[in-house]
């Protein structure tokens, strides 16, 4: 799990960047979750050395989650960029 919104927070997520690390590809996903419910944004294989940026520009609401998976433990390395503002968003 990469970032999950607080409770009383409504998140806004603008860019997402993944790097592989290490000498090989690297399978990753990247998801948003709310509760049992989940939606991939994202199903790639990086090449080795390689970068991924993505402007999804996504309001997550308290518990919401944005979800990177690799099948490398230590593959990729993330970074998120966005805000969270208080309140929750109606």
């Amino acid at each position: 799990m990469a970032y999950t919104c607080p409770a009383g927070k409504t998140a806004i997520v603008k860019d997402i960047r993944l790097s592989t690390v290490g000498g090989s590809a690297v399978s990753t996903i990247v998801a948003v979750t709310s509760g049992p419910r989940f939606c991939n944004l994202l199903i790639e294989s990086l090449p080795s050395g390689s970068a991924r940026s993505m402007q999804p520009y996504l309001v997550l609401e308290p518990g919401d989650q944005v979800v990177i998976n690799a099948n490398q433990a230590n593959g990729i390395i993330w970074w998120l960029s966005g805000s969270e503002l208080d309140g929750v968003a109606p």
